[in-house]
């Protein structure tokens, strides 16, 4: 009994410091289905931006990839690029509905639609690319 009650303790204590370590970069986690906008979507805290990680069909992160956030309403346009761990951020958007278009040589291109961003944070949007067959 006393090793279950040490296990769930140290359990306890390392769940403790990854959330307190990503509380400190902005990244609250609920519950949401990986690849999907089910779930709560508002995961960056009084920010209005989009993010995610960008990976291939067996999760290896992938860089340098161009990633297109585009006002539905405005047809404005924020542009990034993924860094060495496939992550992308566009911060500081204006309220609405957007769609992301991801973009990499030897890829194919996949365009996500019906993005909101609201008042209550922004969105993380994690997706995997396919290899474009020649």
């Amino acid at each position: 009994m006393r090793k279950i009650i040490k296990t769930i303790l140290v359990f306890i204590c390392m769940l403790s410091i990854i959330l307190a370590v990503n509380a400190q970069i902005g990244i609250v986690y609920n519950s949401i289905a990986p690849n999907t906008l089910e779930g709560n979507n508002n995961l960056l805290p009084l920010e209005r931006a989009i993010a995610g990680t960008v990976t291939d069909k067996h999760y290896k992160f992938i860089e340098k990839v161009r990633v297109r956030v585009i006002n539905v309403k405005t047809k404005k346009q924020y542009l990034t690029r993924t860094n060495n761990s496939g992550f992308y951020k566009i911060k500081s958007l204006p309220l609405g509905t957007y769609f992301i278009k991801f973009e990499r040589k030897g890829f194919l291109t996949k365009t996500i639609k019906n993005i909101e961003v609201g008042l209550n944070g922004g969105v993380i949007y994690n997706i995997s690319l396919e290899i474009k067959l020649s």
